[in-house]
Order: structure tokens, then sequence, then C-alpha cells
């Protein structure tokens, strides 16, 4: 096949890829700015005091503390997700919660039994 102009149809090809790139990136935009949240809601300062707390842990104390109290497996569960006993789950959870109240500032820890 021949163009009569191939130097126009190479300058209408790349008008129109730089066109549909732009389109592109307007469209884009414009979903963004649509999606985009007007306002993020700060974290609350307990929030951060309970992660601070956390990274404190041991990882296994961590882990432990996380799987049964914030993903609500029960011990079982967290011993079978952490490849140990359960008597090690327990004491992995009493150790940290302790530590926990210690770190945040519980006169007095609440250790409820698993």
């Amino acid at each position: 096949m021949r163009y009569d102009n191939p130097v126009a149809w190479v300058r209408r090809v790349a008008t129109n890829l730089a066109f549909s790139r732009w389109r592109r990136r307007r469209v884009a935009d414009r979903h963004l700015r649509a999606e985009r949240a007007g306002v993020v809601p700060a974290i609350a300062p307990d929030r951060v005091a309970l992660v601070e707390a956390l990274r404190t842990l041991p990882a296994d104390q961590r882990r432990a503390v996380v799987l049964y109290h914030l993903v609500d497996l029960p011990i079982a569960e967290v011993a079978d997700e952490l490849g140990v006993a359960v008597g090690t789950v327990k004491s992995w959870l009493h150790r940290g919660r302790l530590a926990l109240a210690a770190s945040l500032g519980d006169a007095k820890p609440e250790v409820s039994q698993p």
C-alpha cells in the first residue's frame, strides 16, 4: 500500500497519538479528583500509642497478641498459625499483655484467661 503523502500521514498519526494520550491523561486526572477524599481523618492518639507499644514487644509475642486480640482467632488457631504449642501461645499472650500494660501505663493489667 502506498500513501500519496507519507509525511502528512506520519504527522497525522503522531498528532492522533498525542491527542489520545492527552485525552487519557485528562480522563485519569478527572477520575482521581473525583475519587480523592476531601478530608483524611486523623489517627486517634490511643491507636498510635498501641502501635508504638506493640512495636516494643518481641516478634512472637506481638504476633500472638495481634492474632488473638485484633484478628480474634482462638488460641488453638493462633498456635496452629504460628506453628507452636497452645501453652506457648498462652505464655506469649500473658507476657505480651503485661508488657503492653506497663508500656501503656495501666496501673493494673487486665489479663483475661484464654
